[in-house]
């Protein structure tokens, strides 16, 4: 049986799924930390 190769793709897709969220999610909360309070590219619709 092949249970390691198994063990080790999920992992893989695990790791990689991880990855890929927290490379996508930390820069746009620090992009749109940092720009809340320099530009107002968007805020038309939060601030009426």
């Amino acid at each position: 049986m092949n249970h390691k190769k198994t063990t080790l793709s999920i992992a893989a897709i695990v790791v990689a799924v991880v990855l890929t969220a927290a490379a996508f999610a930390i820069p746009q909360q620090a992009l749109a930390y940092k720009h809340h309070h320099h530009h107002h590219n968007n805020t038309a619709t939060a601030k009426g």
